[in-house]
């Protein structure tokens, strides 16, 4: 049968969660909104314009949901599109996607809340282009994770079943979004310690050398 994996991007394929963290904590100072950065982190695998409708909304900005997602994402493109700013991919991404494509031979997808230039820039950078099958972004959805729109939409593009699929999520949005897409999930377990409950999980991992014969024996 075929099969799919399903990559989240940041804090799965780049060491990038820290990056926007420090984004968002530059506009919460910037327009002084009390934000704890305890609260802060749980923006992570939420969508940019989900998460800043609701922050907008609880603390009365001055500016619309819209104009701080699209300062996010310009933030985030500055630092992907920077010469002078070493990105650092996490340890394995990519070995992992060449063995899932030389030894099982099973489709690739980026499926990430943040927006397709992100996406393509950071294909660019570590040199993925010849592993992913497919790529989705926030902006090509109407609902953010946890909706689990954007996994289905990597389902129905490839006309699989949602069992064929494994979601490789690091956020606790993501695995929920997995989960109520019907889907296998493997939590990378990149995020600060405690931040996300991994039970939901169909398992937990902490290095993407070591997890291609725990994905196997889910899916076979």
């Amino acid at each position: 049968m075929n099969k799919a994996i399903i990559f989240d991007m940041d804090g799965v394929i780049i060491d990038s969660e820290t990056v926007y963290a420090e984004i968002e904590w530059q506009i919460y100072q910037e327009y002084n909104v009390p934000m704890t950065r305890e609260g802060a982190m749980q923006s992570m695998g939420r969508g940019l314009l989900n998460w800043w409708e609701e922050i907008v909304e609880r603390y009365g900005m001055p500016i619309s949901a819209q104009q701080a997602a699209e300062e996010v994402a310009k933030r985030y493109m500055t630092f992907l599109t920077d010469p002078n700013i070493k990105k650092e991919a996490m340890p394995g991404a990519r070995q992992l996607m060449q063995r899932i494509k030389e030894e099982k031979n099973w489709r690739i997808a980026i499926a990430s809340s943040s927006d397709a230039n992100a996406i393509s820039a950071v294909m660019d950078i570590f040199d993925l282009h010849p592993y992913i099958d497919f790529t989705i972004s926030g902006n090509e959805i109407v609902d953010s994770k946890p909706h689990p729109e954007i996994f289905e939409k990597v389902a129905k593009h490839f006309d699989y079943a949602p069992q064929q699929c494994l979601v490789i999520e690091d956020s606790q949005s993501g695995i929920l979004a997995a989960k109520a897409a019907s889907m296998y999930c493997a939590a990378y377990k990149s995020a600060p310690k405690g931040l996300v409950d991994y039970s939901l999980a169909d398992f937990a991992y902490d290095n993407h050398h070591k997890v291609l014969p725990m994905i196997e024996k889910v899916l076979e």
